[in-house]
């Protein structure tokens, strides 16, 4: 049956794609333990709160688990899938180094702006803005798929802001100039 993937003995993954009340495209997934009927007793639930209100039930978020294993879990089910091999170092590095350290042993759901922000500030003392960007997008998606894959009610994410782009300055050499005044 389509939405209903095996994990293992009597393990299932339930996944719906549908759209929410912005016209956003969602996923829903939710595992399931037990028997297959279960499964497709609970995939057709959910099909049917999606057709009847338009959303996908609420789930409780897990909130033993922690960013760090969360972080793990989306680097080896989304990142590794979803981005080219110098992408996945990149994210790989900004894990290990700057994300799990500032953030990983919090739960999952006590990820609040504010701590986010306070990320910010320090990494902007030691890295350029362009790295600390980077640093952020990388939280920033890992979150957006926990909000996506029904492990946070929402991305605290949303309103933080990136540093701004600070243009780097070019200097011509003698020779390199004339063009620009002849023209």
């Amino acid at each position: 049956m389509k939405g209903i993937k095996r994990l293992g003995k009597n393990e299932y993954l339930i996944s719906v794609w549908f759209r929410s009340a912005t016209g956003r495209r969602r996923r829903f997934e939710r595992t399931v333990s037990g028997p297959r009927k279960e499964a497709e007793a609970v995939l057709a639930e959910v099909r049917n709160s999606i057709r009847l209100n338009g959303i996908a039930p609420k789930t409780t978020p897990d909130v033993s688990e922690s960013v760090e294993e969360f972080l793990r879990s989306w680097f080896d089910d989304w990142v590794v899938t979803n981005n080219k091999p110098s992408e996945v170092d990149s994210k790989r590095s900004t894990i290990k180094n700057h994300l799990v350290p500032e953030f990983g042993h919090l739960a999952l759901t006590e990820v609040t702006a504010e701590q986010v922000e306070a990320f910010k500030t320090r990494q902007l003392r030691t890295h350029a803005p362009a790295s600390v960007r980077l640093h952020l997008a990388c939280l920033r998606k890992a979150l957006a798929c926990a909000v996506d894959w029904g492990k946070l009610e929402r991305n605290p994410m949303a309103s933080v802001k990136f540093p701004s782009a600070e243009g780097r300055e070019v200097y011509l050499e003698a020779d390199e100039v004339q063009p620009f005044i002849d023209a």
